[in-house]
């Protein structure tokens, strides 16, 4: 028999002040202290302020005369926050049971403590203009950059200190990036009305700082500086080697390596393929993404639509890897039958052999895949029947509505879904799929 309980404790004290003058000038102020049980004995609270103002510039009399400008606002903001996103006892030393020994209970070391495990600390400047244009068309722009300081990450040890990884406050993340929206009634009549709103982010994102060497996770991941965070790390594959005379003017990768399989890029140039002819092959950050919804409405009739897109970022897609492999059992992929053999050289699938001596389906470019896509995320058909039908009834409202979830994905990713992320618990490996569910239809 076995039982399990955990507890995690959380206080906070903020104060917050608002002023404005003569509805032009505007700033507000906050301060918040909080403290959780999950962090060290010395770094348990963290402070965290922000300030932010703005200027209603349209309410200047030098714009009286500006008729087509409802509304212009400049505003910025500055402020810090915090993070507390790790285990309830991330800091503590801990002590596991189930290490028995000729019979009896045995305990064992299970995780190495730091009294000086605190907040993650994030502060972020924001510089925005909002514009209404006629009284109906709103156009917000705004730039953001966001520094993230002391990361709760994992720090590698030597496997001779009994331990892994210790969780410290390591490193430092930088996103930044450029928002734009419009939303507005296009038509507004009696009978007729429609109304849009469209937004585009186009984000960038780097790892500023890494105490220690780079990480690995998940499968392909790559936590490094001056890197993406969603980079992917592994080999070129450059094609497939046609005949022994190629493979013996290529660098060496393998004495089993024969005709059928693949050739990975020398990136070192040493004449032999290693470890070392690893680079960053990818990145499941994109270089923009967002969305738009239109809603039409005419009488009792409504039809809603929100389509979603995001572009430029990669999938690795390590569900190809496995059924594409032909390692041992792996292989059962319709694709593999497209496979290279003597007679069948024109394709991009390698030879099938026992074993995979070439280790053709090592993490490489070969998985990754263009992840982009547009998708018909929802549409609503509604129709409101009118009052002189529900006069008869004692109904107060009576609808009829067809609604559909999903309906059509533009893609070229292969998979299933390609919004997916298999490592969804953690930041560090975006951008994976394996074996992931894709969402219903």
């Amino acid at each position: 028999a076995t039982s399990t309980g955990s507890s995690w404790g959380l206080i906070g004290y903020i104060g917050r002040l608002n002023y404005s003058y003569k509805n032009k000038y505007l700033i507000s102020g906050s301060l918040r202290r909080d403290g959780v049980s999950r962090f060290g004995e010395n770094k348990r609270w963290g402070t965290f302020p922000a300030v932010s103002g703005a200027w209603r510039i349209s309410e200047e009399s030098f714009m009286s005369k500006v008729k087509f400008i409802s509304d212009l606002k400049l505003r910025g903001s500055y402020g810090k926050s915090g993070n507390s996103s790790v285990g309830d006892f991330a800091s503590r030393t801990l002590i596991g049971a189930g290490v028995n020994y000729l019979q009896s209970a045995g305990l064992t070391p299970a995780q190495l403590g730091n009294p000086n495990l605190g907040w993650e600390e994030s502060e972020q400047t924001d510089i925005g203009l909002e514009l209404q244009l006629f009284k109906k068309l709103n156009i917000t722009a705004e730039y953001y950059i966001k520094n993230t300081n002391d990361l709760l990450l994992g720090r590698l040890l030597p496997g001779s200190s009994g331990f892994l990884t210790v969780v410290e406050n390591v490193g430092k993340l930088q996103n930044k990036g450029f928002e734009l929206s419009l939303n507005g009634d296009l038509i507004n009549t009696r009978d007729f009305k429609w109304n849009i709103n469209f937004n585009i982010t186009f984000p960038q994102n780097k790892v500023v700082k890494l105490a220690g060497s780079p990480i690995a996770q998940g499968f392909a991941s790559w936590v490094e500086e001056g890197q993406d965070l969603g980079s992917f790390r592994g080999y070129v594959a450059k094609g497939i080697f046609q005949s022994q005379a190629q493979i013996s003017a290529a660098p060496i990768h393998s004495s089993a390596t024969r005709p059928g399989d693949i050739e990975f890029e020398d990136i070192d140039k040493d004449g032999r393929i290693t470890a070392n002819d690893q680079r960053i092959i990818g990145s499941a950050v994109p270089d923009y993404f967002g969305g738009f919804t239109t809603n039409f409405s005419y009488k009792g009739f409504s039809l809603n639509v929100f389509v979603q897109y995001t572009q430029g970022n990669e999938i690795y897609n390590n569900t190809r890897a496995f059924a594409e492999g032909m390692n041992a059992v792996f292989g059962q992929a319709a694709t593999t039958l497209n496979r290279w053999t003597p007679s069948k050289t024109n394709t991009t699938m390698p030879r099938a052999v026992f074993g995979d001596p070439n280790n053709n389906r090592r993490t490489s470019t070969r998985w990754i895949e263009d992840g982009s896509f547009v998708r018909l995320k929802n549409v609503l058909l509604t129709y409101d029947f009118p009052s002189t039908v529900l006069q008869r009834t004692k109904l107060s409202s009576l609808r009829f509505f067809l609604q559909a979830e999903n309906l059509y994905t533009w893609t070229k990713y292969s998979g299933l879904d390609p919004e997916v992320s298999t490592f969804s618990v953690t930041n560090t490996a975006p951008g994976t799929d394996f074996l992931t569910y894709p969402q219903a239809r």
